[in-house]
């Protein structure tokens, strides 16, 4: 599969992967006009995300738990294949899709339900001109600090909004829509998130 980016060419904030891939997003779409890229936010109602291969583990064995993560996926549909850019992962940039998952959201049959993972899969377009955020969510409420450096650009905002970002992080199926049409695209369990990116 064709490699869009290198991960040295790109604009990169640690604990900010939702800007990350923005960035890497909009980047992308500047060059050309394209409806084969995704971003996806990875979370769940206890925002609480197990997630292997990270660089944050302290070993490959053990996941990380985020509240949240969002990665972008190139899916080629001539090729019937997707390929990974998550900026935190020890894997390649990009990784297959069929490795990432396999080695990120490993089967395990016993996690406790709390740490299901639900996947809000938005096509890039729809993430570039919707998606804002003024990182208030970043900042410490008892001591009004950051709790990671934050960009040195300015915050992203949208045309309607200037922080958003709750509405993508979100993520219950009682709430979910079935189309990818719209400005925070569709939620799916995981089954149906495998599914989509290798069909």
């Amino acid at each position: 599969m064709e490699i869009l980016c290198q991960r040295n060419d790109l604009v990169y904030t640690s604990c900010y992967c939702e800007e990350n891939v923005w960035k890497l997003l909009k980047g992308l779409l500047d060059k050309q006009d394209r409806d084969d890229l995704y971003a996806v936010f990875i979370s769940n109602k206890n925002r609480s995300v197990p997630i292997w291969c990270q660089k944050a583990s302290e070993k490959r064995s053990r996941p990380v738990v985020w509240d949240y993560h969002v990665i972008a996926i190139h899916k080629d549909m001539s090729l019937l294949k997707s390929n990974v850019y998550d900026f935190d992962t020890i894997l390649n940039f990009p990784e297959p899709f069929e490795s990432y998952a396999k080695n990120s959201f490993p089967y395990m049959p016993h996690l406790p339900k709390e740490f299901d993972r639900l996947y809000r899969v938005i096509p890039a377009k729809y993430y570039i001109s919707n998606f804002a955020s003024d990182r208030s969510h970043m900042i410490n409420k008892q001591t009004g600090e950051y709790q990671a450096e934050p960009p040195i650009y300015e915050c992203i905002k949208s045309l309607h909004s200037s922080n958003n970002i709750q509405e993508f992080i979100e993520m219950d199926l009682e709430d979910a829509t079935n189309t990818l049409e719209t400005q925070h695209g569709v939620i799916m369990r995981q089954n149906n998130f495998f599914n989509f990116f290798t069909e």
